[in-house]
C-alpha cells in the first residue's frame, strides 16, 4: 500500500507541477504611454511702407515744414510667447537727386505713431512714443506683455523742416522701422 500511496502522491505532484506551467500568468490590464507635442514658435517681423511722398514745397526765404502720413506699419508677433518687443524708426539725410548742395538735416524730422491697433490677442498693449530727432534709431512703439502670435498695425505723421532757401530739387532719405 505504501508504494500505490507513495505512486498517487508522485502523481498528484506532477499534475500539480503540469497545471502550474500551463496556468497564464498575471498580466497587466493597464499600461500607459506618455504622448508629446512640440510647439515651436514663429519670428518676429516688422512690415513698413514702401515709399512715403511728403508734401511738395516751393523754396522760400523761411523754412518749411514737409509731411506724409504713414499707413500699414506693422509688426508681426508670431513667436508664440509673452509679447515683449520695441520698435524702432531712424532716418537717413534728406540728400538731393540731381545735384545740388542743400542736405535737410535730420534734427527737423519728427515721427509721431498712432496708437496701434492690436488683432488677435486683445491682452497686448501696445505703447506708441513720439520722435523729435530720427538720427539714431529711437523706439515709436512698445509691446510691454501680453501674448504673441498678434498684429499691431499703426499709421504714423512724419515731419521733416526744410531749410529757408533750399535749392530745386528732389530729396530723398531712407525711413527704416526694425523691431527687436
Amino acid at each position: 500500500m505504501r508504494k500505490s500511496t507513495f505512486a498517487a502522491l508522485a502523481l498528484m505532484g506532477s499534475v500539480a507541477l503540469v497545471g502550474a506551467a500551463v496556468t497564464p500568468a498575471m498580466a497587466a490590464t493597464t499600461d500607459t504611454t506618455i504622448a508629446t507635442v512640440a510647439v515651436t514658435g514663429g519670428v518676429l517681423t516688422m512690415v513698413a511702407p514702401e515709399t512715403a511722398a511728403l508734401t511738395a514745397i516751393v523754396s522760400s526765404s523761411a523754412p518749411q515744414t514737409a509731411s506724409a502720413e504713414l499707413t500699414g506699419v506693422q509688426v508681426i508677433d508670431d513667436r508664440a510667447s509673452i509679447a515683449i518687443w520695441t520698435a524702432t524708426a531712424t532716418l537717413s539725410a534728406f540728400v538731393p537727386t540731381n545735384g545740388s548742395t542743400t542736405v535737410i538735416p535730420l534734427t527737423t524730422a519728427t515721427y509721431v505713431p498712432d496708437a496701434a491697433v492690436v488683432t488677435v490677442s486683445p491682452t497686448t498693449v501696445v505703447t506708441p512714443s513720439s520722435v523729435t530727432d530720427l538720427t539714431d534709431p529711437e523706439t515709436v512703439q512698445v509691446s510691454a506683455g501680453g501674448t504673441s502670435s498678434n498684429t499691431a498695425t499703426w499709421g504714423a505723421k512724419v515731419e521733416v523742416t526744410v531749410p529757408a532757401l533750399a535749392l530745386a530739387d528732389i530729396y530723398t532719405a531712407t525711413l527704416t522701422h526694425s523691431v527687436s
